[in-house]
């Protein structure tokens, strides 16, 4: 290498480790996780509380009636609705297994509401239209 390349080398080095800085960020100067903490509503706060058991127990409660939604023809009412509906119950378990339960507890409240819509497209498919039920 010519000695202009190891000039302009060793000043883009001397450049970029001048920004750097010897401490830590001050404390709640971070990033965004410890600016902002994440907080929760008091249902999720109360779902958590009741233990990693009841949180399964609820998990499996929702995939049974997932499946009944499925079987009430959701794929074709609301086919959005039911993949949406699908992650969630997968993220639910996920974290809930992993001990995260508020998490866990926050998206089964999402599920519950988004399986509701499910039932409301449902609903609203079987009313009869013009004297004719779809």
């Amino acid at each position: 290498m010519r000695a202009p390349g190891k000039f302009f080398l060793l000043a883009g080095v001397a450049v970029g480790l001048g920004a750097c800085s010897v401490t830590w960020p001050p404390e709640h100067g971070g990033g965004a996780a410890e600016i902002s903490t994440r907080t929760y509503p008091a249902a999720i706060i109360d779902a958590a509380s009741e233990g990693e058991i009841a949180l399964q127990v609820r998990h499996a409660n929702c995939l049974r009636k997932l499946e009944q939604l499925t079987n009430d023809g959701a794929m074709r009412w609301a086919p959005a609705e039911l993949v949406l509906a699908e992650r969630l119950a997968i993220r639910a378990g996920r974290e809930i297994a992993g001990g995260l339960d508020a998490d866990g507890a926050a998206n089964l409240i999402a599920l519950n509401e988004r399986m509701q819509r499910i039932e409301d497209a449902i609903a609203r498919a079987a009313k009869p239209r013009n004297g004719v039920a779809l």
